[in-house]
């Protein structure tokens, strides 16, 4: 029963991502000045648009990512299940368009998207769990 509760948060945050990107594709809205904003990008790379053009590289990567961190870190579900989110959110862009899909954009920050935030809070989940641990 409490592994449910995760697959169901897996797929209600993949499908939150998913249809944010969808909802706010080509879309610019100021919601808070310039600070917050919806501002629709695309990344053919990965953080903050490095290494450009290498969609088939970050699919595989993605992949064998997605696979690792099942493997090596799953008693820490919730974490996993953010960076998993993180992960597919993203690889289901570079599949199906050839790059991934960024629209929140705050201040001065590249633009993300769900998947993206979810990876990130997902790690530093997985960072306290492991520095706690030792």
């Amino acid at each position: 029963m409490k592994k449910i509760k995760y697959i169901l948060l897996f797929i209600g945050l993949l499908f939150l991502d998913q249809i944010t990107k969808f909802i706010f594709f080509e879309k610019e809205i100021n919601l808070i000045g310039n600070i917050l904003r919806i501002d629709f990008t695309t990344n053919t790379g990965v953080a903050f648009g490095i290494f450009s053009g290498l969609n088939w590289l970050w699919i595989i990567i993605s992949l064998v990512a997605a696979i690792l961190v099942w493997i090596l870190f799953k008693k820490y579900l919730l974490s996993v299940v953010l960076i998993e989110v993180g992960i597919i959110g993203n690889l289901i862009d570079r599949i199906f368009f050839g790059y991934v899909r960024d629209f929140i954009g705050i201040y001065v920050w590249p633009n993300f998207n769900v998947a993206d935030a979810c990876n990130t809070i997902g790690v530093l989940i997985l960072a306290y769990y492991l520095i706690k641990e030792d």
